[in-house]
């Protein structure tokens, strides 16, 4: 595993470019991901991506609906197409199996 260092993004960064992450998997650890990263303001925009219909677009609208409240600059967004990664700055796969009981 490789860490990477980010530093905090703010409205002037990139010459007015929005940076862009994007998440894979929209569950428990993506959305805490994705939850994390507007406490930290890393980057402007975060795309939340996953094969269940309509579990990243939820995820989305309720991590803006905090981001508003918390006065967050952060916006996200819901897909099931992974067309709307595309130019994606970092892409952090979270998708996965759950666990299931033998």
């Amino acid at each position: 595993m490789k860490w990477i260092k980010v530093k905090k993004c703010n409205s002037n960064a990139n010459n007015g470019w929005v940076r862009v992450i994007t998440i894979i998997g929209s569950g428990r650890v993506g959305a805490t991901t994705a939850a994390f990263l507007m406490f930290f303001e890393v980057d402007n925009e975060i795309v939340l991506i996953d094969v269940i219909k309509n579990l990243p677009q939820g995820e989305a609208l309720d991590l803006n609906h905090a981001a508003a409240i918390l006065g967050k600059s952060v916006r996200y967004k819901g897909s099931n197409d992974y067309k709307d990664m595309e130019g994606s700055d970092l892409v952090i796969v979270t998708a996965g199996l759950a666990r299931k009981l033998e």
